[in-house]
């Protein structure tokens, strides 16, 4: 039962659409800004910061808090057991509702717990099915206390949406027969306390009484899609495998971007009317590609493709602001930038040096972040690499072609622990490695 639950995509955030609101004409790439960690080795399904210092990230089968940026974490108990978490929300430092399946062997039935001390203490509700099984699709809230959960229930042939709505902070839920036959929602979003959009594979759906009744507003024909978000009232953009913008409020879209093949928009995260980022992976669950990460800063018109040094199934983004962000995937993929996913690279001089030669950073030791200059004598392609003791590479500092010159490079290392690291120069015929040391 359990591989019919994946192959549906539910539980990987794999229902193919993405409401994002942005626009998008032209990619470039960039080299990294992202720094590559790990947390244990289970699938992550959501991220989110309070502020640099305080953050949560789900996991599969735990909930983790940090309060010192991501350095270090800790372990709350949820006791599901064998539940499969799929998604959370987090209001506050005391404040989170998750969403999953429970439990092992079947995971038949559907998940909801909640805590407001923290994750010292959880009160849980589960959904039955009334026909074979039931499966978390998405939830979306108002407030800490008004919420709307959906969900999609399998039987040999068909499946069916369901949804209900709280207006207790879940303790008490009621469903709503919301009519779109054996359609459901993928992603659903409140644009005030009366009005939410929800989001199917081939309509954009709205009610005006609080998800009592739903009617169409716009008719998307066939296509992969995953969810929504609206960084303006009138503004809608639908990813997926293209993304597609609307202008008025939902009501015509037209498409400005495809993305790039095999991949598929899981998430996106805008920051403020301009800048956005979106992740993407593969369409197919038993390929592994993942770590596809775009950001625009003019509202979707044009967009840039990161480096994120991984091929990774990523699941989830959040930023706090402009340039401090998460990424988090499979195999307990954490990633973090603080300059906005970009490495910026200095040029101190165009006058041909002598010879190759890499320089040892500065300051050393360092906390937390550094500088490296490198010099380069014959244009061509240059890399220069962070690796931790253990020869696995950190991050990517710089990866594109460079003119004859002197540069400069910032290291971060902000969410590392602090040890012995190595970075590595190089170029067509020329290598050099030094050391350095991170001290918090």
């Amino acid at each position: 039962m359990f591989n019919k639950l994946k192959s549906s995509g539910f539980l990987r955030k794999n229902i193919f659409v993405i409401l994002l609101f942005f626009c998008v004409s032209s990619v470039s790439y960039s080299q990294s800004g992202w720094v590559k960690t790990k947390l244990g080795n289970r699938p992550l399904a959501g991220v989110h910061f309070l502020n640099n210092n305080t953050g949560f990230i789900l996991s599969y089968d735990s909930l983790f808090k940090t309060t010192n940026g991501g350095s270090n974490w800790i372990s709350k108990n949820t006791g599901t057991g064998t539940a499969v978490l799929t998604s959370f929300k987090v209001f506050d430092e005391y404040n989170i509702i998750i969403m999953g399946q429970c439990c092992y062997p079947d995971w038949a039935n559907g998940l909801i717990i909640r805590t407001s001390d923290g994750g010292n203490t959880w009160i849980n509700k589960t959904f039955y099915p009334n026909h074979t099984l039931i499966n978390a699709a998405t939830m979306e809230w108002l407030n800490v206390n008004t919420g709307i959960s959906v969900w999609v229930e399998f039987d040999s042939s068909n499946y069916y949406g369901r949804i209900f709505r709280t207006t207790n902070s879940g303790t008490n839920w009621s469903e709503i027969n919301y009519g779109i036959g054996l359609g459901y929602f993928i992603s659903i979003k409140y644009q005030n306390a009366d009005s939410i959009y929800g989001l199917t594979n081939i309509s954009l759906y709205k009610s005006t009484n609080q998800g009592s009744n739903w009617f169409s507003a716009s008719n998307l024909g066939t296509g992969y899609r995953t969810k929504y978000s609206c960084p303006s009232f009138d503004t809608m953009f639908i990813g997926g495998n293209k993304i597609y913008r609307s202008v008025n409020k939902g009501l015509d879209f037209t498409e400005t971007f495809s993305i790039d093949t095999p991949y598929v928009a899981r998430d996106l995260e805008f920051v403020n009317a301009k800048t956005g980022f979106a992740i993407g992976s593969s369409t197919q669950y038993n390929v592994i590609k993942g770590g596809y990460i775009i950001k625009t800063t003019d509202a979707g018109i044009n967009w840039v493709r990161q480096t994120s040094n991984t091929n990774i199934y990523t699941s989830d983004v959040f930023f706090l602001n402009e340039n401090t962000g998460w990424v988090v995937g499979d195999s307990g993929l954490v990633l973090k930038t603080t300059t906005g996913g970009t490495t910026f690279i200095n040029n101190l001089g165009t006058e041909t040096p002598s010879k190759y030669s890499l320089s040892q950073n500065y300051p050393n030791p360092f906390n937390p972040s550094t500088n490296v200059k490198f010099d380069i004598v014959r244009s061509g392609d240059v890399k220069v690499v962070v690796y931790d003791v253990m020869g696995r590479e950190v991050q990517t500092l710089v990866k594109e072609s460079l003119k004859p010159g002197t540069y400069d490079v910032t290291f971060d290392g902000s969410m590392l622990n602090s040890g012995v690291y190595f970075y590595k120069l190089i170029t067509d015929g020329f290598t050099e490695t030094k050391k350095m040391l991170l001290i918090k």
